[in-house]
């Protein structure tokens, strides 16, 4: 029995190390640390409507994400009220629905301080499919990405600090 529950700690332990983000920060061991299986389900979660990107706090969607098309939001938990900081745990998935597949990104209120000098503190960073499954993770996405030469996630984001680094108007801290 101590040797089964060894091995499944050296496996956990080596899943995490494989999902470790694109960045050379060490997380506290009591990070939130977002798997694939907790973005499973997410078009299940709280929705909200972003329209078509223009009025959804990106000032230059044609360099980050595909402008001119419906998006929609989904939010594992609405922060408690009063809340000046969305909570660790929290993910939020952006899907845009191009044609004939969907973009999905997502972010992750990892806390403890996590900051890989993004200058959006205790966010994390996804790409990820339909399915939840992750494509990659950190700071920024991946040269191969279309819209990799913008830059880091938080060079947008940031622009949203006084609402946790969250940049659309629908999901704004206040409204809870």
């Amino acid at each position: 029995m101590a040797k089964s529950r060894t091995l499944l700690f050296l496996f956990e332990a080596l899943g995490l190390m494989a999902c470790a983000p694109d960045d050379t920060s060490e997380p506290d061991a009591s990070c939130y640390v977002a798997l694939a299986p907790n973005f499973a389900g997410y078009s299940s979660w709280t929705s909200f409507d972003l329209g078509n990107g223009s009025d959804a706090g990106e000032a230059d969607a044609s360099c980050v994400h595909v402008a001119n098309v419906p998006r929609t939001a989904y939010m594992n938990q609405i922060p408690p009220d009063g809340s000046t900081a969305f909570p660790e745990g929290t993910i939020i998935v952006k899907q845009i629905n191009t044609t004939p597949t969907p973009q999905v990104f997502g972010m992750v209120k990892r806390g403890c301080g996590y900051d890989p000098g993004s200058g959006c503190v205790g966010w994390e960073w996804f790409g990820l499919d339909t399915s939840g499954t992750i494509q990659w993770r950190g700071v920024s996405p991946p040269a191969s990405e279309t819209y990799a030469s913008c830059g880091p996630c938080a060079s947008c984001h940031s622009g949203a600090a006084t609402n946790d680094c969250v940049l659309a108007p629908q999901m704004q801290l206040s409204q809870w």
